[in-house]
């Protein structure tokens, strides 16, 4: 173990709370799922603002930061995994089945999923040829991160028959599939960062938690609080 399998416990926690708090409020059905997943691209684009506002290139000059950026980020692999979830797969474990790192940490999904997060960074480095991760760089990887919520909005077109030359094309299977692509491309590129991604995750996570439980008159369907503790130690 190399100290992620609490972590990976206490994320699958979190998102199983969050989940179960938007069912309380959203009956699960074929609308809401496709919505939930509209929100990943939704997020993908707060990253794209996040990125283009530390290079200045808004209106409004520079603005933000690494830390502005890492966020957004972290928001678009919430909303991945609280999809996955929601159409009834582990949410971490899918995300490290991406590249069968799963069957090399079978009782740690949060190991597999950091080394999945690792080989992805490391083949993206590879082409740098030994040279530093430049600010264009980055960019790409932003990039990448955005690219990627097409094809899962493409997918869910396909499967519930929108797509115009296809009609019902694929299954929820190919649908995780690009979900999960969008969730490892966001921590990937949070890895680039410099942070740790999936404690990075984690703790973004259980944070949502706590903001919902302030902000509702009741913690029912928010009851993964307490792993936070276990998350930062």
């Amino acid at each position: 173990m190399n100290g992620h399998h609490i972590v990976g416990e206490a994320l699958d926690l979190a998102v199983a709370a969050l989940t179960a708090w938007l069912d309380s409020h959203n009956r699960p059905d074929r609308e809401e799922l496709g919505l939930r997943i509209l929100k990943v691209t939704e997020e993908a684009g707060e990253v794209a603002d996040a990125w283009l506002g530390i290079v200045g290139h808004n209106p409004g000059g520079v603005t933000g930061t690494y830390d502005t950026v890492a966020a957004e980020l972290a928001d678009v692999a919430l909303t991945v995994l609280v999809a996955v979830s929601s159409l009834g797969y582990a949410p971490v474990a899918t995300l490290a089945d991406v590249q069968n790192h799963l069957a090399d940490h079978p009782d740690s999904p949060g190991d597999a999923l950091d080394a999945v997060v690792r080989d992805v960074v490391q083949f993206q480095d590879q082409a740098l040829a030994g040279a530093e991760v430049t600010a264009e760089e980055l960019g790409l990887r932003i990039m990448h991160v955005v690219r990627q919520a097409g094809p899962a909005a493409r997918a869910w077109l396909g499967v519930t028959g929108q797509n115009p030359r296809r009609g019902y094309v694929g299954t929820y299977v190919d649908v995780v599939r690009e979900l999960a692509g969008v969730g490892v491309a966001a921590l990937a590129a949070l890895a680039s960062l410099g942070y740790d991604p999936v404690t990075y995750l984690a703790e973004h996570a259980t944070s949502a938690c706590t903001r919902i439980a302030a902000n509702t008159s009741t913690r029912e369907n928010v009851n993964t609080l307490e792993v936070s503790s276990d998350v930062r130690s």
